[in-house]
């Protein structure tokens, strides 16, 4: 999974050059794949010990709360998904500090 996960996140930066992603990898062999676009990011996670892919964005999540917004059973379900917000949604500006 984790070279999916890779390919995905050099796709995206090729595919969306305005986008930001970052992939991270860790031993148990979960990854997270954060995409940043604008104000806004979309992370992407999976972990060997649960079915499935999981999609959620920062700006919605909660403090506290570990879990998925959305949840796909397949890779390219989640892959599918990924891409249809990275191209319905304009990315926001972010602010100036």
């Amino acid at each position: 999974m984790k070279n999916e996960i890779e390919r995905l996140c050099e796709q995206i930066r090729q595919k969306y050059p305005m986008s930001i992603p970052k992939l991270t990898s860790f031993p148990s062999g979960a990854a997270m794949l954060d995409v940043k676009v604008g104000a806004e990011t979309y992370v992407l996670e999976y972990h060997p010990n649960v079915e499935g892919v999981g999609i959620s964005k920062m700006s919605t999540a909660t403090y506290g709360w570990e879990g998925y917004e959305h949840c796909f059973d397949a890779f390219e379900l989640a892959k599918a998904f990924l891409v249809q917000l990275l191209e319905s949604e304009p990315p926001k500006p972010t602010k100036a500090r």
